[in-house]
């Protein structure tokens, strides 16, 4: 088990989406800047993946079901990153990742705010995760 992982209340439940949401920022911590004000949580293909692997698989659980809704997965990484604060949940396939750049970017100009967008999506047989930081006008890739 890893270091992050004994941070999470039950980090075993996790589906792959939010694992690797945990463990990317998790190596990222230190280049990532101050916490945000708002985060955004971008879900390409929202939770259709952990959706289908639920309904598959042979003896389905309330425990494993929870890992289908957006806000679960978004609530071990705040728990992670001990952060309380708005989240915002977008799905806008194709363009989840694009629109939540958009809308980062008219919250950190309207509230003067620092927004994260973080994203993950399953990439072949791996999945992946980004994160974003917007001040201003300005998206940085972290």
């Amino acid at each position: 088990m890893s270091e992050w992982q004994n941070r999470v209340e039950r980090s075993h439940q996790l589906d792959e989406a939010a694992q690797i949401l945990c463990a990317t920022w998790w190596e990222k911590r230190y280049s990532m800047g101050p916490l945000p004000d708002w985060l955004i949580l971008a879900s390409p293909s929202a939770s259709n993946w952990t959706d289908a692997h639920f309904v598959r698989s042979e003896m389905p659980s309330p425990s494993k079901f929870v890992h289908t809704l957006p806000n679960v997965r978004g609530a071990a990484l705040l728990q992670l990153m001990n952060w309380h604060g708005p989240v915002l949940c977008i799905q806008n396939d194709p363009h989840t990742v694009h629109t939540a750049l958009l809308e980062a970017t008219m919250l950190a100009v309207s509230e003067k705010a620092r927004v994260w967008v973080a994203s993950s999506w399953l990439e072949g047989a791996s999945w992946r995760a980004e994160f974003y930081v917007a001040e201003g006008m300005e998206i940085t890739k972290k």
